[in-house]
């Protein structure tokens, strides 16, 4: 009886150890978590007898293993500095820790969505892919359904006490990250109380419009007003007529473009939007045929970048710190702080412009802001893994503390420390002439997109650096965001007639737009013609589905 109870203890006692060593640390001398940062508070034991996690273990597991991961890079952010996720400080110290190594697949630059749309046809995923879901055809209901990713239900409840607790805590955007059948396909990427809510924009250069003796401008009449005096009166200084005043990239239907984000003057966007509770397709409006019009004049008479169609971001960027561009629209932190260190670390020669509107004393529409904690995006688990249990409990090993600081700051002492209770990015950081967002993507993915929840506190570092950031996050943050479709999910019938309608019908309308826009076709003497064929390729079906599923999306509990 004496040995068998001495074999008892010994076996609690080595439980106990094993349990014990395999806890998550906490961050040495963090302060209390922010209530941004999703998290769980450190139990006892990593697990219970029904084999819900309380806390993710680390190692992950005893033996490595490799998991793949298919991941867009950041090209203005990462890509400056490595072609490979594995070279960032973050993801090596993660393998560390959790003993799961990394296989990352990078499409290359401009092929995402090719490379992703043949993983799909082939059926061949790795273990983890990051993506916009809510763009897939079929949505990604249809892809739990056709066996291609995993409902993620299960692997909330038993391996992913992190995210759980945040979910708990915040039922509101656990209504956000399912669909409509209650399913959960990625660990989404989350920015939760977040400081800077509409981080793009519109700016100018302060000292021409300062030299120019212009008041920023209010409406739409008075955006022209200044253009054609950037245009006009030589601000630039260099006595040739050669100034662009609005530099642009993209058409009018491109989410990328300073031209596209001027629609809703018209309080219209242009893609799908709502109002009131009812959607609306932009191009199908009769506002839209005002602003095509406005915006051709404006490209007629030279005030926007004649190469706004075909430029990329490096030469739209060089036009405007050359001195040659006068307005932007571009982001606080890769946009407007690169942008002051590129014009020789001057602040006082950029400051922002309000979106415009008809009238004055109407509320500026932004259609391209947040009003949501999830941010659209996010990883799936294939259906295929060997590793689904582990693939779970190292993305949810994310949303830990831990995790959490890992992947916004980097290691502490190396990237940030502490001080007075707040996690400082390094000096070399934060004054990198690449500007913080830049610098920052070397060593970790806090200024980039992630299964995880972006800490506001790195937002802050790198998108009100400067004075004029803050001013402009409060006037950016004040703009009218409430058109912006929530994260709907139409059933899998409605998003497969969905995608076959809006497939010809995106093609359409972007080559369309960019005739009318070059001048190429009159606007007047075929505008029946453009919306009658619109009618004709099921526009009217594609804003009824859109409809039910927003009616859906707002009965979810």
């Amino acid at each position: 009886m004496k040995k068998k109870l001495s074999i008892l203890v010994i076996m609690v006692l080595l439980v106990s150890f094993v349990f014990g060593c395999s806890k998550t640390s906490d961050t040495p001398n963090a302060p209390t978590e922010p209530s941004d940062t999703p998290s769980t508070t450190p139990d006892t034991s990593s697990g219970s007898e029904d084999g819900v996690l309380t806390e993710i273990p680390l190692p992950i597991v005893e033996e490595p293993i490799e998991i793949e991961v298919f991941i867009e890079i950041d090209a203005s952010k990462v890509g400056v500095h490595t072609n490979d996720y594995n070279d960032i400080l973050a993801y090596q110290e993660l393998t560390k820790l959790t003993n799961v190594k990394l296989k990352f697949l990078h499409p290359p630059q401009g092929q995402a969505s090719e490379q992703f749309n043949i993983m799909l046809s082939s059926g061949d995923l790795p273990d983890l892919v990051y993506w916009s879901w809510l763009n897939v055809p079929g949505g990604p209901q249809k892809l739990i359904e056709d066996g291609l990713i995993l409902d993620l239900r299960e692997y909330y409840e038993k391996y992913s006490p992190n995210l759980t607790k945040f979910l708990n805590e915040n039922p509101e955007v656990r209504k956000e990250i399912m669909t409509d059948e209650g399913s959960y396909y990625c660990y989404p990427y989350i920015q939760h109380n977040q400081v800077v809510n509409n981080s793009y924009g519109y700016m100018a250069r302060a000292d021409w419009l300062e030299k120019l003796g212009i008041e920023k401008p209010v409406t739409i009449d008075d955006w022209y007003n200044m253009l054609v005096a950037m245009r006009d009166n030589d601000p630039n200084g260099n006595g040739e007529k050669d100034e662009i005043p609005l530099v642009a990239r993209g058409g009018v239907y491109n989410v990328d473009g300073a031209l596209s984000q001027l629609s809703g003057a018209w309080g219209i966007h242009y893609k799908f939007y709502q109002e009131d509770g009812k959607v609306h397709f932009g191009p199908y409006e009769p506002q839209f045929k005002e602003y095509l019009k406005t915006m051709r004049k404006w490209i007629a008479e030279g005030l926007v970048d004649p190469d706004f169609a075909t430029q990329d971001q490096q030469l739209h960027d060089a036009k405007f710190m050359d001195g040659r561009g006068g307005v932007v629209r571009e982001g606080l932190g890769s946009g407007m702080d690169r942008y002051i260190m590129g014009l020789g670390g001057d602040p006082d020669k950029i400051t922002w412009l309000d979106f415009p509107v008809l009238n004055k004393g109407e509320k500026p529409k932004n259609f391209q802001g947040r009003n949501t904690s999830y941010a659209f995006s996010g990883a799936a688990i294939s259906a295929t893994s060997k590793y689904p249990k582990e693939c779970a409990m190292w993305l949810d090993f994310h949303y830990s503390e831990q995790g959490h600081m890992i992947l916004n700051f980097g290691v502490e002492g190396v990237t940030y420390n502490w001080v007075d209770g707040y996690p400082l990015l390094s000096d070399e950081i934060r004054n990198s002439p690449l500007g913080v967002s830049v610098a920052l993507g070397k060593y970790a993915p806090g200024a980039s997109w992630e299964a995880f929840c972006q800490d506001s506190r790195v937002r802050e570092q790198r998108l009100l650096k400067w004075p004029i950031q803050r001013e402009t996050c409060d006037v950016w943050n004040a703009s009218d965001t409430s058109g912006m479709l929530p994260p709907i999910t139409p059933t899998t019938e409605e998003s497969t007639r969905l995608a076959n309608i809006m497939g010809e019908i995106n093609t359409f309308v972007s080559e369309k737009t960019l005739s009318y826009l070059l001048g190429e076709e009159d606007i007047d003497a075929t505008w029946d013609q453009f919306i009658s064929t619109l009618k004709s390729m099921g526009i009217e079906e594609a804003i009824d589905i859109q409809q039910k599923a927003l009616e859906r999306y707002y009965k979810r509990q």
